[in-house]
């Protein structure tokens, strides 16, 4: 497939013309194109003219080849440089801001190809057609007839108390255990290598100096490291449950965390604004508060997609669809290998074959997501601004003076547009709460009772008609 690159800002503009639209699916559309004789002879003179001030035929002197020699000379590669340029010419034209209203209703999300290699002839209009993938146009039905159920999530003391955990581990001392064994909360450093079916070492995954806290780290040793001493080694499997392989660790240290008092003084040495215990509660408290009311908002709005969902039978862009099962591959290997993802595919632990049949409702399900979610946003015109992401991120750098070299950072990184379309997810959320009619409400008594638990079932439906 030939793929097209739009022309850069010192290319010439031809009068092209959009011949007819064609879908060829609802995510997918051809583009036929029509550039008239006059712009064809206008890039073929133009094209010979700029070759002839610096190409070299022996018996002229550079600048003075006359043009029909230098035309005769390089038939076939002026010819191809028109080509290509007519071709970016008119898609750099046609898909701006200014184009046709028909191509602004089906603007390119993948990269336009060639659906044939068009023939170009001097003294003729020049057709061409272009594919590509478009977010497809669904229908919706409207948020106030959709009954969803919605959440209430109260505030415990134990989420305040699991906060202040968390900032007493976060400024807590840490020594070196001596001749001590390894206790639940430890922090351990240890060696490890993976073994294969025979209990030999597998190189590649050897590692060294790894850190986690006994009883909750990314490998899950639990309860396997608990017991033993500083320089003791043992084999035993590693890694979450649907993944574990074997592995021979070795204890390089072991130490325990004293964690600071709970009282008036670590408050304030926590931030000068609180002057007692009870003011750092409060705060927390108020936090919490708000992420109750942000989790209630994410729970009603997640209920609403899952009828909406069910509601979106369009085609799927099969580029966006690539894109999203790529991005879930590469997650779903480095989860379940995380030392060597890309020796576990090499050597077949895990299937391409394997992977579409994990991961194919998932990419399905997060690219209509993706849809409904900017339908949503244009059908209530809702929209996050530069402006709106620079706040966001200064929000996240306090009192740190933004630069433009910091923004282009964020961009380069990705973390930009994510800041963006989590932005843009919010204000979708909030629309939703005002829209929807819930049908039902769950109460949790805790945040921590809702993370454990909101993954029941909820009743969701569409209003039936009248």
């Amino acid at each position: 497939m030939l793929h097209v690159h739009f022309a850069n800002k010192n290319m010439s503009t031809s009068e092209t013309t959009v011949q007819s639209i064609e879908h060829i699916t609802d995510a997918h559309v051809q583009v036929s194109f029509l550039v008239p004789e006059h712009s064809v002879e206008h890039e073929f003179k133009k094209t010979i003219q700029e070759l002839s001030k610096d190409v070299r035929i022996p018996g002229f002197r550079k600048g003075k080849t006359p043009l029909a020699v230098i035309e005769r000379k390089f038939t076939s590669d002026i010819s191809k440089h028109v080509l290509k340029t007519l071709i970016a010419d008119a898609a750099q034209s046609v898909f701006s801001p200014d184009g046709p209203e028909d191509i602004r209703k089906n603007q390119p999300i993948s990269e336009p190809s060639l659906t044939k290699e068009p023939s170009l002839t001097r003294g003729s209009d020049f057709e061409f057609s272009l594919e590509y993938d478009i977010i497809p146009d669904i229908s919706l039905p409207n948020l106030s007839d959709v009954e969803a159920e919605s959440a209430e999530i109260s505030v415990s003391d134990d989420d305040i108390t699991e906060d202040l955990r968390a900032l007493q581990e976060r400024n807590a001392d840490v020594r070196t255990k001596e001749n001590e064994t390894v206790a639940l909360g430890d922090v351990v450093t240890l060696d490890y290598v993976e073994l294969d079916d025979n209990k030999e070492e597998i190189p590649s995954t050897n590692r060294k100096g790894y850190t986690c806290t006994a009883g909750s780290d990314q490998l899950d040793l639990g309860p396997g490291i608990i017991g033993l001493k500083q320089n003791e080694t043992k084999t035993m499997s590693i890694g979450p449950k649907k993944a574990t392989r074997l592995a021979r660790i070795h204890i390089t240290n072991v130490s325990e965390k004293s964690l600071p008092e709970l009282n008036d003084e670590f408050a304030q040495d926590v931030d000068d604004a609180f002057k007692t215990l009870a003011d750092l509660k409060e705060s927390f408290k108020q936090k919490k508060g708000e992420q109750a009311d942000t989790l209630a908002q994410q729970y009603l709005s997640s209920n609403v997609f899952e009828v909406l969902l069910s509601a979106c039978t369009c085609a799927l862009p099969e580029s966006l669809v690539q894109s999203e099962f790529s991005k879930h591959a590469n997650q779903h290997i480095r989860s379940r290998f995380p030392d060597n993802p890309q020796e576990a595919l090499d050597s077949g632990k895990i299937t391409l074959e394997e992977l579409h049949t994990t991961l194919d409702p998932i990419v399905e399900k997060s690219v209509k997501t993706h849809i409904i979610l900017l339908t949503l946003s244009k059908d209530h015109d809702l929209d996050v601004s530069d402006d709106d992401v620079r706040t966001q991120i200064q929000t996240l750098h306090g009192d740190t003076q933004l630069t433009d070299e910091m923004i282009q950072k964020y961009k380069q990184m990705g973390f930009y547009n994510q800041i963006k379309s989590n932005l843009l997810e919010k204000k979708l959320s909030e629309t939703i709460s005002n829209a929807v009619t819930p049908i039902s409400t769950k109460k949790f008594d805790s945040i921590n009772s809702f993370l454990t638990n909101s993954e029941n079932k909820p009743k969701n439906e569409l209003k039936e008609d009248a």
